[in-house]
């Protein structure tokens, strides 16, 4: 796509990530919340948190490692993004009913739609929320 002056979202973040870093662009954002950031590629991840520049507790990320569309095997420091001593654990799951997710991991129990080892392991992945401990 970029021969033809054309970016897709990840060449996009590609594109104002090197912007930034570079010092062509500079954000205006004050803070930047995202949820559903399992669903996000690497080069995603390093843009937003590019968007905070020097104030990396300004960023806060929400996501599921169970619900995960791309396969994982990124960390979020090996991108920059540090959530020790700021991330929490949510152990109870507003959005589906304890049936559902019997359901559900029974499916995955029988080998169906495994994508890869966190997948496997969801029943004891709750979701997590990466955010400020201080507020």
């Amino acid at each position: 796509m970029e021969s033809h002056r054309r970016l897709d979202w990840t060449g996009l973040c590609r594109f104002a990530l090197r912007a930034l870093e570079e010092g062509r662009a500079k954000s205006t954002f004050d803070a930047v919340l995202v949820d559903e950031i399992q669903d996000l590629r690497p080069v995603e991840l390093r843009f937003l948190r590019a968007l905070v520049g020097k104030s990396p507790e300004r960023l806060a990320l929400y996501g599921d490692a169970g619900q995960r569309l791309y396969a994982g095997g990124v960390t979020l420091s090996a991108l920059g993004i540090d959530v020790r001593g700021r991330s929490h654990v949510l152990r109870l799951n507003y959005r589906t009913t304890e049936q559902i997710r019997r359901a559900a991991d029974s499916i995955l129990e029988a080998g169906a739609a495994v994508n890869d080892a966190s997948t496997a392991a969801r029943p004891r992945a709750p979701p997590a929320a990466c955010t400020r401990s201080n507020q």
